[in-house]
Parts: structure tokens; sequence; C-alpha cells
């Protein structure tokens, strides 16, 4: 998914689907959805240089992207988790995901 959210910004998206199209499509996408603002505000609290992407402007445009290519057929199954909780439930939140998939197949983890 980042590669054709993040490189389709400054390139057509069906070209970069294209080129990306031999690439393994993943059993599961997790999306972690969170604010772009509130995403900035984790980044300065973390500390250290910004980098280029790391604008609300910037941020929003590539959540939009996301948002169009997560909805995409082609990218295999996608789930939306909260990125605004904490680490543990955004982890449980996760977890219910992969072993719903791991059940699925006959899989116990």
């Amino acid at each position: 998914l980042s590669s054709l959210a993040y490189q389709s910004l400054n390139s057509p998206l069906e070209w970069i689907v294209t080129l990306n199209g031999r690439a393994p499509r993943a059993d599961l996408n997790v999306f972690l959805h969170i604010d772009a603002h509130r995403a900035g505000q984790r980044v300065a609290q973390r500390g250290g240089e910004n980098e280029r992407f790391e604008t609300d402007d910037f941020q929003r445009r590539v959540a939009l992207r996301y948002d169009e290519v997560c909805r995409r057929p082609d990218v295999g199954p996608v789930v939306s988790v909260s990125g605004e909780a904490s680490i543990e439930r955004t982890e449980a939140a996760i977890w219910e995901h992969v072993q719903a998939l791991l059940g699925a197949r006959g899989v116990t983890a």
C-alpha cells in the first residue's frame, strides 16, 4: 500500500500499480488511520529533525491517497485500525485481525 500511496503522489496511480504488479499481494494489509495533524504532533513529540514528508499538508495528501488505494480490490485485504489509541490498544486490534486471518486458514497462534 505504501508504494502505491506515496509513489502515486507524483505519478499516475495506474502506472504505479503496473510497476508494482509483479510484487506479491499481502495476505493482510493493516492501515493505521490517524489524523494528519495528530500524526504531526507525535512526530514533534519524539524530537529530532523533520523530514520533507513530515508536514500537515503532505500527510493530508498521503492520507487521501491511502483512502483511495485501500478501496482498490487488487491490493488484497485491507483492515483499518485506529492509530489514535494507545500502543497497547492498537496492538490488540491488529492482533485480532491477524488471529482472524490465521484462524480462517486453520492456523492457531
